[in-house]
Formats: structure tokens, C-alpha cells, sequence
């Protein structure tokens, strides 16, 4: 559903999520504003009162050098919930955690799974690369 609440006829999976996630940032606008830290604006009532407003977005990822949106969310029945964003060494990658325990779980548990898939990632450059030394030198 749009809104992400619980509803028991709305399910969703992990690659759903990176899915939409990964349509949606093909639009350069949504990219700028998933990946925002904080946006603020000074609105007028009708009778000249002003104040300013503040959003903040709460992926506590933005803050690292890396690493962007896209979104998070917590309901009772998901528990704490990230789809996020990180690039090293030119190489991009999504991420995706559902049902973590709290909020500090879930980033955890993403910098965990970034961490083992840039590993796994530059595991496998090292044997293509051993490789294909291997074939030139026969």
C-alpha cells in the first residue's frame, strides 16, 4: 500500500523493496531528495504569522560519507526497516534489512551487509584478476 502500514492483504519481500528502490532512483530528483539530510522552508499563515519548519530525514546512513537514501520505516509488525544506498571504490550497492529490533539494529545490520558484500565484491575482482593473469602468462 502507499502509506506502509500494516494491513494484512499488503505484503511485501526484501528484493520488492530494492526493486521499487531501484526504480525510483533513476529519477534525479528522487535521488536529491532521499539522499537530504534536512530541508527547511519559512511558511506564512493567513494572518502574516511566519515560522520555519524543519524537515529531517532519519536514515542516520547520510550522515557517512558513502552511503544514501533511501528510506526508513518502522511498524509493529516489521519492526525497524532500511533500504539504503552505498557506493565504494565506484561500485554501488543496495541493501535492504526488515524486521531488525530497534532502530540501531538496522544500521547495524546494514553497514554489516555492505561490509561482506564489498568484501565478497573485491574476493571475486581478485580472482578474475588472478585469472586473468593466469591465461596471459600460458
Amino acid at each position: 500500500n502507499p502509506h506502509g502500514l500494516t494491513s494484512d492483504a499488503h505484503l511485501t519481500s526484501a528484493e520488492d523493496l530494492c526493486r521499487v528502490a531501484a526504480a525510483a532512483l533513476k529519477y534525479p530528483l528522487f535521488q536529491e531528495i532521499v539522499s537530504t539530510r534536512y530541508h527547511s522552508c519559512l511558511v506564512q499563515g493567513a494572518s502574516g504569522y511566519q515560522r520555519r519548519l524543519l524537515w529531517k530525514n532519519t536514515n542516520r546512513l547520510l550522515g557517512i560519507e558513502g552511503y544514501s537514501g533511501v528510506k526508513t520505516g518502522t511498524t509493529q509488525a516489521a519492526g525497524a526497516c532500511l533500504v539504503a544506498v552505498g557506493e565504494r571504490e565506484g561500485k554501488r550497492l543496495m541493501v535492504c534489512v526488515l524486521g531488525a529490533d530497534s532502530s540501531n539494529d538496522r544500521y547495524l545490520d546494514a553497514r554489516n551487509l555492505f561490509r561482506w558484500a564489498w568484501q565478497e565484491s573485491a574476493d571475486k575482482d581478485v580472482a578474475r584478476a588472478v585469472e586473468a593473469t593466469s591465461l596471459e602468462n600460458e
